[in-house]
C-alpha cells in the first residue's frame, strides 16, 4: 500500500511549466507520496511540503497544528529525492513532517534550509542524515523527536533556530561544526546529554536556555572563549561542579538556577553582572565566591540554597537586592560591606541559622514592598523568620538608621521608626511608629515592652508572632491591617489608650478573637464595646489600676540629672551628675542594663580638678522583675532591691531593725511628677511617723537613682536631689528650683522664654481659662524646653519653620509628662512655631535658633578626641549628627 504525504492539492502530469506556488506530487524511492511546492519557475527549485501560512503556536510541549487540522500520515523510512519532477529540492517547508511516524529520513545536498518545525514531534525518528549543503535549521526543527540519540550537523550551517532539537531527550551525540554562528533560544532544552558538546571555537555566548533542563547533563566545561553564559543556560542541570572561565563577563538571569548537584561556585573577576535568580534552588551550593567587580547581587540570586554556610561580598557591592539570600536556612553569617548602600525586601528572608547581622554605615535605603497584597508569601520583612538572630545592629556612623541603646533594631533616624526587630529587641523609649512588617514571623518573639513614646503600629508589624500577652501603650493612635494577624498564642490584650486607636478590618485575622481577653481603661470601656474589631473579643475588662499606671524604671534611653546639695551657691548647682544605662550584662543568669554616670564640676566649686573634669565611672547593674528594682552595686557582689513598688498600702518593712511604712499609690500632690509616687515614712514610735522619702514608679527615689533613705547603695559624701528624669525628649520628672552651673554651656546660650497663646475649639475663651491653662517655653541655640505642667490630656505637638514645613512632630500625653526636652542644635537659624493641639485646645508658640559660639564640622572626625557626651550627659562613641560635647566644649555635627 503507498503512503501519501498531507496537502495534496493536485495530482498534476510532468509540468512543462507551472508558476510559482503551485503544488505537485511525487513518490519516493520506498514508495511514499510527497507534496512539493514549486519556489522559483524560473530557476526550478521546489521545496518538500505545502506553502505553510498560519501562525506558527510556540509551546515548550511541541509544535502542534490546529485542531481542525489533520497531521503529516508518513512513516517509516523517507528517502527525500535531490531532484523531483524536475525542479530541484532546496528546502524542507515549515511543518512538512509535523508528528509524522517516520523512523528516518535522508535529506539530499541540494537542501540548504529545514524550516520551522519540519520534523517536530516525529517520536519515531531514529535517524537523520543532514545535507552537506545545509545553511539553517530554523526553530523546533526537530523538537520533540525523543527517539533521536544522534545527529551530524554539516560544516557550512551558520544558524540554529529556538528550540531545534528542544525535548529530544534521547539525543546525546552531536557534531556542531565551527561554521555555526548563531544558536537560539533552548536549542538543547531537555536533551539527554551527559557532558557539553564541543561548541565552535567563534561562539562567544552560551544562549538562553541553552542546555535547560538537560537532566543528565552533571559535568560540563564551558570553552574558554565564552564571554556571556545568558538567563537560564543551565538551569535544571544536575552539574555538581563548575569552573567559569575568566573570559566570562555576563552570567544571566536563572543561569544555573536549581542546578540542585552544584556544591560551591566561584565567580571570576572579569564577571561584571550576575543576573537575578542566577542560583536560586542550588540547594546543595556550601559555599560561594563572587567577582570583585559586580556592583549587586540581583534579586533572588542565591534564593533557596539551602546548605549555603557562607558567601563572601566583596567590596564594591552597592546593593543587595529582593530575596538575595531568601531561604539560605544554613547561613549563620553575613559581612555586609561598606559599599552597600541599599538592601531589598526579604533579602534574609527564612536564614533561620542566620544569628547576627551588622549594617554598615553605607547603607542609607531598605525596600520595604507596600502593596496592598502584602500578606502574600512573595511579601516578607528582610528578616522574616529568622528566630535564631540574637543581634542586630546598625553603625553608629550611619546617617539614616541607627541602634541606639544596644536596642537591637534597625531604627530610622529622623522618623524615630523602627523598621526591623528581632527576637531579642527592646524598642527604646522614643521610637513612635513600628513600620510595616517590623516583626513579622517571629514565632520565637514571646514577649516585647512597646515603648510609651508610641503612636502608631504599621501593616503587618506583629504578624506570626509567638507572645501570650501584649500591652497596646496609651499614646498609639493607629494599629494597622494584620499587625496582630496568626499571632496564634495571644491570651490576653492590655490596651492603655483612652481612645480608641483607628484600626482597619483586619488587624487580627486569622486569629480566635473570641478566645482573647481585652484589658482597657475604665474610662473607655463602652466606647470599645461599641466599634470592630474591638467589641468582638471574648471579654472586654477594666484594666486594674497597677495596669493601668505602672511605669517601669528601666527603659532605654532615660537620664537622671542629679544635683549636690553642698555644691549651691545663690541658687546655682554647682556640681551635676548624669546617670545612664549603657548596655545589657548577665548577673546571676539575668539579663541587666549597666549604668554609668558622668559629673561635671563648675570652676567655681571649692574642689575643682580641671585634669578630672568630667569625670565618668561605672555605677553598677540594675535588674527589674514584678515591679521589684534592684541594683548590683559594682562595690558588692550581690543584687539588693532598692524599691518594690508591688507592696500593698501600709506595707511595713523591717529594714536594720528599724521599720518602715509604705504609704499609699497618689497620683498628685508631688511638683514636678505626673505620675504615681509612694510615700515611705521611718516609724519612730506607734505614735510618730517621720517621713523619710518618696519613690517614684518610673524614676526611683527623689534623692537619684541608688539613693534610698534606708538603703544607701551610693554612698557621697554630698546630699544629692534629683533635678530632672527623662526619657528621649519626654521629661517625667521635673525639679527647676537650681540652676544648673556645672555642666558646660556656651557664652551666648542664655535662655529665653516665650508664653503660647491659648485657643479654645469647643467654646469661647475666658479670662479666667487662659490663665489656668497658660504654658510656656524656654529656648536657646540648643534645646527648647515646654512645660506642660497645667495639662492633662493627649496632644499632637508640632514645629514648622519659616516655610511652614514640619521639622518635629509627636504625639504627647500630658497627663504622665511634665514637659518636652527637644534638641534643636540642628535647625537651621531662622523663627520656628510650636503648635500643641488636640479636638479642644490649641496652643501656640514661636521662638528663634541661633548657631553662633558653636563649631561646626563636615565631617565626623576631629582631632583629639578623648570624650564625646550629648546634651543628656551620655557618654558616646562616636560624634552624631547635631549638637555633641567634645573635650569640654559644643561642637555641632552637620
Amino acid at each position: 500500500m503507498k503512503r501519501t504525504l498531507l496537502f495534496i492539492l493536485a495530482f498534476l502530469p510532468m509540468l512543462a511549466s507551472a508558476d510559482d506556488g503551485d503544488t505537485f506530487t511525487e513518490e519516493t524511492v520506498e514508495g511514499v507520496t510527497l507534496t512539493y511546492t514549486v519556489i522559483s519557475e524560473s530557476e526550478k527549485t521546489c521545496m518538500v511540503g505545502d506553502k505553510y501560512y498560519l501562525p506558527i503556536p510556540t509551546t515548550r510541549a511541541g509544535i502542534r497544528r490546529g485542531p481542525d487540522e489533520e497531521v503529516c500520515q508518513a512513516s517509516g523510512d523517507i528517502t527525500i529525492p535531490e531532484e523531483a519532477n524536475g525542479y530541484r529540492v532546496v528546502r524542507i517547508e515549515s511543518y512538512a513532517f509535523n508528528q509524522a511516524a517516520i523512523t528516518s529520513v535522508y535529506i539530499p545536498n541540494s537542501v540548504e534550509t529545514i524550516g520551522i518545525a519540519a520534523f517536530t514531534g516525529c517520536a519515531d525518528l531514529k535517524s537523520v542524515r543532514l545535507p552537506v549543503q545545509l545553511k539553517i535549521i530554523e526553530e523546533y526543527a526537530f523538537s520533540d523527536c525523543k527517539s533521536l540519540t544522534s545527529i551530524d550537523i554539516p560544516e557550512g550551517v551558520t544558524s540554529i533556530g529556538d528550540d531545534a532539537f528542544a525535548n529530544c531527550i534521547q539525543l546525546n551525540e552531536i557534531t556542531i561544526p565551527s561554521s555555526v554562528e548563531h544558536f537560539g533560544h533552548g536549542v538543547f532544552w531537555n536533551t539527554g546529554f551527559t557532558s557539553l558538546p564541543k561548541l565552535p571555537e567563534r561562539l562567544t555566548t552560551i544562549s538562553n536556555s541553552m542546555f535547560y533542563q538537560c537532566t543528565k547533563l552533571t559535568s560540563i566545561e564551558i570553552p574558554k572563549n565564552i564571554t556571556s553564559i545568558d538567563d537560564c543556560a543551565f538551569g535544571r542541570c544536575p552539574i555538581s561542579e563548575i569552573e567559569i572561565p575568566t573570559s566570562v563577563t555576563y552570567i544571566g538571569v536563572a543561569a544555573f538556577a536549581n542546578c540542585k548537584n552544584l556544591t560551591s561556585i566561584t565567580i571570576p573577576n572579569n564577571v561584571t553582572d550576575i543576573g537575578m535568580n542566577a542560583f536560586l534552588g542550588c540547594s546543595n551550593m556550601k559555599t560561594a565566591t563572587l567577582s570583585n567587580n559586580i556592583s549587586g547581587i540581583r534579586e533572588g540570586c542565591f534564593k533557596e540554597c539551602t546548605n549555603l554556610e557562607s558567601v563572601v561580598i566583596p567590596n564594591g557591592v552597592k546593593f543587595i537586592g529582593k530575596w538575595a539570600f531568601g531561604d539560605c536556612s544554613s547561613l549563620s553569617s553575613i559581612d555586609i560591606p561598606e559599599t552597600v548602600e541599599e538592601i531589598g525586601e526579604q533579602a534574609f528572608t527564612n536564614c533561620s541559622s542566620l544569628t547576627q547581622l551588622f549594617i554598615p554605615k553605607s547603607v542609607v535605603n531598605f525596600k520595604i514592598n507596600k502593596d496592598d497584597n502584602w500578606w502574600q508569601y512573595s511579601y516578607r520583612s528582610l528578616i522574616y523568620g529568622c528566630n535564631n538572630l540574637k543581634s542586630l545592629v546598625v553603625d553608629k556612623e550611619n546617617p539614616v538608621y541607627d541602634s541606639r541603646n544596644n536596642c537591637n533594631a534597625i531604627i530610622e533616624t529622623a522618623s524615630n521608626t523602627l523598621v526591623v526587630g528581632c527576637v531579642t529587641t527592646t524598642i527604646p523609649e522614643g521610637i513612635t511608629t513600628i513600620g510595616l512588617r517590623a516583626f513579622d514571623g517571629f514565632q520565637d518573639l514571646t514577649s516585647i515592652t512597646l515603648p510609651r513614646s508610641l503612636n502608631k503600629i504599621e501593616v503587618g508589624a506583629f504578624h506570626g508572632s509567638g507572645f501570650h500577652e501584649i500591652s497596646i501603650p496609651e499614646n498609639v493612635t493607629f494599629i494597622g491591617d494584620y499587625a496582630f494577624s496568626y499571632c496564634n498564642n495571644l491570651k490576653d490584650l492590655y490596651c492603655y489608650a483612652k481612645n480608641v486607636p483607628e484600626t482597619e478590618h483586619s488587624v487580627f485575622r486569622y486569629l480566635n478573637i473570641e478566645d482573647i481577653t481585652l484589658h482597657v481603661p475604665a474610662s473607655s470601656i463602652s466606647a470599645y464595646q461599641a466599634v470592630e474589631p474591638w467589641k468582638n473579643f471574648k471579654e472586654i475588662v477594666t484594666l486594674t489600676d497597677q495596669e493601668d499606671d505602672y511605669r517601669p524604671m528601666i527603659e532605654d534611653g532615660k537620664v537622671w540629672k542629679v544635683g549636690s546639695a553642698i555644691g549651691i551657691s545663690d541658687d546655682i548647682v554647682k556640681m551635676v551628675d548624669y546617670y545612664y544605662f549603657d548596655g545589657d550584662t548577665i548577673i546571676n543568669g539575668k539579663t541587666s542594663k549597666q549604668m554609668m554616670f558622668q559629673r561635671y564640676v563648675s570652676p567655681d566649686y571649692l574642689d575643682y580638678d580641671q585634669s578630672k573634669q568630667p569625670s565618668l565611672d561605672y555605677v553598677g547593674a540594675w535588674y527589674e522583675e514584678d515591679k521589684k528594682v534592684y541594683l548590683y552595686y559594682k562595690g558588692q557582689q550581690s543584687m539588693r532591691m532598692m524599691y518594690d513598688f508591688s507592696l500593698d498600702t501600709n506595707t511595713s518593712l523591717l529594714i536594720n531593725n528599724d521599720l518602715y511604712l509604705v504609704g499609699p499609690r497618689q497620683t498628685e500632690g508631688l511638683e514636678g511628677f505626673k505620675g504615681i509616687y509612694r510615700d515611705v515614712m521611718f516609724c519612730a514610735n506607734e505614735d510618730q511617723n517621720t517621713h523619710i522619702t518618696f519613690w517614684l514608679e518610673g524614676v526611683g527615689g527623689i534623692m537619684g537613682p541608688g539613693v534610698n533613705a534606708f538603703n544607701p547603695i551610693l554612698v557621697d559624701p554630698q546630699p544629692q536631689f534629683l533635678m530632672s528624669c527623662t526619657v528621649g525628649d519626654e521629661v517625667i520628672y521635673l525639679n527647676d528650683k537650681y540652676e544648673d552651673g556645672a555642666t558646660p554651656v556656651d557664652a551666648e546660650a542664655k535662655k529665653h522664654r516665650f508664653d503660647f497663646t491659648h485657643t479654645i475649639k469647643t467654646k469661647p475663651k475666658t479670662r479666667s481659662e487662659a490663665e489656668e491653662q497658660s504654658l510656656y517655653g524656654e529656648y536657646n541655640n540648643q534645646l527648647l524646653d515646654i512645660r506642660l505642667n497645667p495639662l492633662d490630656d493627649t496632644y499632637l505637638v508640632r514645629i514648622t519653620n519659616e516655610s511652614d514645613q514640619v521639622v518635629y512632630e509627636k504625639n504627647v500625653n500630658a497627663g504622665s509628662i511634665v514637659g518636652l526636652n527637644i534638641d534643636i542644635s540642628a535647625f537651621a537659624k531662622g523663627r520656628y512655631t510650636v503648635t500643641m493641639e488636640n479636638s479642644n485646645e490649641v496652643f501656640t508658640g514661636e521662638f528663634e535658633t541661633i548657631t553662633t559660639g558653636i563649631q561646626e564640622l563636615k565631617d565626623s572626625r576631629i582631632e583629639g578626641l578623648k570624650s564625646i557626651y550629648n546634651l543628656q550627659g551620655q557618654r558616646l562613641n562616636t560624634l552624631q549628627r547635631g549638637l555633641n560635647i567634645v573635650n569640654g566644649r559644643k561642637v555641632y555635627v552637620k
